[in-house]
């Protein structure tokens, strides 16, 4: 439910400002108006919609300076927390990510690699020992519906580069490289998302630069170990 509505935003389908009808969304997907209630409280406290009192659902878009927004924030949100993890972590902490990053490039498939890099997030803010930020990771809702390494074909070179030099960096113990290292990343990661989006649309794509990308849509919870095992189970980024 939700998401067929993220998806039309995503698409364009959908605009900022476009009133939102709940019976009609009932109609169209065949179900009551309760699970439409619901997704539509959950896009709101997402960002997606506005829900005005008397009126309605009403969508609030997906532009570029929205998604724009959206990575600035998590570049700062994993800027602080690779630093946190520079000051905090055990030295098992950090071999822990070296692993998981060298798992994440040895991936053969879109589906293994999002899982690995899903993995080495999850190890990412356990070794920075921080609830507060775990907390706030888990409230961040990505703006690709769907598998974001699916969707933007340029993402995983980013996030392998990305993740290569993070964990040097936090090998180092350098909180303040390993901090550009994730904001520049997510800009990278805006414009990609951009390009796509443009795709979509049926407007052009402009020329980006590809820099490194370490993180992805979500962050997950920690996983408990041994990763290696999980890994091969395989999971979703």
């Amino acid at each position: 439910m939700a998401d067929h509505v993220r998806r039309l935003i995503w698409n364009g389908k959908l605009r900022n400002g476009d009133h939102l009808r709940q019976d009609d969304l009932a109609n169209e997907l065949g179900v009551s108006r309760i699970p439409v209630r619901e997704a539509l409280i959950a896009l709101e406290r997402e960002g997606w919609v506005s829900l005005e009192l008397h009126r309605g659902a009403f969508i609030r878009g997906l532009d570029e300076t929205a998604v724009g927004d959206h990575y600035a924030f998590l570049g700062a949100l994993y800027a602080l927390t690779a630093r946190r993890v520079t000051e905090r972590a055990e030295d098992s902490a950090i071999e822990a990510l070296e692993q998981a990053q060298i798992f994440a490039v040895a991936a053969n498939s879109v589906e293994d690699f999002s899982f690995h890099n899903d993995l080495f997030l999850r190890q990412f803010f356990a070794a920075a020992n921080s609830p507060r930020l775990l907390s706030i990771s888990r409230m961040m809702s990505g703006v690709v519906p769907g598998s974001y390494f699916a969707m933007v074909p340029t993402g995983r070179q980013i996030q392998q580069d990305a993740l290569a030099a993070a964990v040097e960096a936090l090998r180092r113990r350098d909180g303040d490289a390993a901090a550009v290292v994730f904001e520049e990343a997510m800009a990278a990661h805006g414009r990609a998302v951009v390009d796509v989006m443009r795709e979509h649309r049926g407007a052009p794509a402009e020329p980006s630069e590809t820099a490194a990308e370490p993180a992805s849509e979500s962050t997950p919870e920690p996983a408990p170990e041994p990763a290696r095992k999980r890994a091969a189970k395989g999971k979703r980024t």
